[in-house]
């Protein structure tokens, strides 16, 4: 297994920053609230005892004067019988005058059609009255020890529970703002990148990840660079899905995919020409310990959802290979390495100059 060297990442220390400063912030707030609960506690307890007692007088009244009660029936009754006189005794069914043996007819069906209405209406409002008089009663009599009852568990509940648990950093990590997701997802696909690499080499290799190498007053910010016997590899890796399409030499490419009918497209800084500036920094950074330095690259798109269709009108692809998810020919050309062969001190040299940057 290779060696592996992890630089400082400052994706991963604003990620790890943000999710400590969330936590603690909601730590912070959720004790804020507890303690203003406890401040409102013998506030709460006193509202508490007033309602009980208010209930209980409330209930004591009506045991000891179920004429109130009564009073309440009669009434609800009184108003639904009342409004069933005035609904049967409605003049839709008189009309005008008439008359003879018809007149007489028309009497007969009135008054038939009355009494059947009353009937239908009086027993619907009969059923009605007795529903509402049982509710009256259950209400006046239920709802004090109810309520009493609600604030007497609310009192001897002791203290309000403890303030709630932060939330996990996994619960934060799920959440990321866009931005940091971004670098997430980054992160992801280097530990991914890492993984398949490592395990594939022996501890000739040494993996350097994260490392910012600066040359002429700039910096590179290098995902991964390989070093073996036989030269330096640098690997840039990308963790995108969908499908990416574009040329070698353009200086964007090209992610798109179908989502519920719809084409999504956004494009990126060509991941070949931002790996092609750093070998341009790093070489020119080594070659102050060790002037035969070579150095190969290539791209990495890690995550096997993606789908790669780069066509190659200069022929840069030969100067930077592109892989895709578990391709065989990736490890090949780290081993092949970048046609130099180092001496011990230089090998040492190179190393010791990319462990500074650690």
């Amino acid at each position: 297994m290779a060696i592996v060297h992890e630089g400082a990442n400052s994706a991963k220390y604003k990620i790890e920053q943000y999710v400590q400063q969330y936590i603690d912030e909601q730590t912070e707030l959720n004790q804020k609230y507890y303690q203003e609960s406890l401040d409102e506690r013998p506030r709460e307890v006193r509202r508490c005892w007033i309602t009980v007692a208010v209930c209980a007088v409330v209930l004591l009244v009506l045991i000891l004067n179920p004429g109130i009660v009564n009073t309440c029936k009669v009434a609800v009754k009184d108003g639904l019988d009342r409004f069933a006189e005035w609904l049967v005794g409605f003049d839709i069914f008189f009309g005008a005058e008439k008359g003879g043996i018809l007149g007489f007819l028309m009497d007969i069906v009135r008054l038939v059609v009355y009494l059947v209405m009353r009937t239908i209406v009086g027993t619907v409002i009969h059923l009605l009255a007795s529903v509402a008089k049982f509710l009256t009663a259950v209400l006046m009599y239920a709802l004090p020890v109810v309520v009493a009852g609600f604030c007497l568990f609310n009192i001897s509940g002791g203290d309000p529970m403890g303030p709630m648990a932060p939330p996990t950093r996994a619960d934060v990590m799920d959440n990321l703002p866009e931005e940091l997701e971004i670098d997430r997802v980054g992160m992801e696909g280097e530990e991914l990148a890492l993984w398949a690499i490592k395990n594939k080499l022996d501890n000739s290799f040494h993996i350097y990840t994260n490392l910012r190498v600066p040359y002429d007053g700039e910096k590179s910010e290098t995902d991964m660079i390989v070093v073996g016997l036989n030269g330096v590899t640098i690997i840039e890796v990308k963790n995108y899905k969908h499908s990416i399409t574009g040329d070698l030499s353009d200086k964007e490419l090209v992610q798109q995919h179908t989502s519920h009918g719809q084409t999504h497209r956004k494009t990126f800084y060509n991941p070949v020409k931002q790996v092609g500036t750093h070998v341009y920094r790093t070489a020119n950074y080594l070659r102050r310990v060790c002037k035969g330095v070579q150095v190969n690259c290539c791209v990495f798109f890690v995550n096997p959802k993606c789908s790669v269709s780069l066509t190659d009108r200069t022929g840069i692809g030969a100067k930077c290979p592109v892989f895709v998810g578990n391709d065989p020919r990736l490890i090949p050309y780290i081993l092949a390495g970048s046609g130099c062969h180092f001496s011990d001190d230089d090998y040492k040299n190179v190393l010791w100059e990319l462990e500074k940057l650690v």
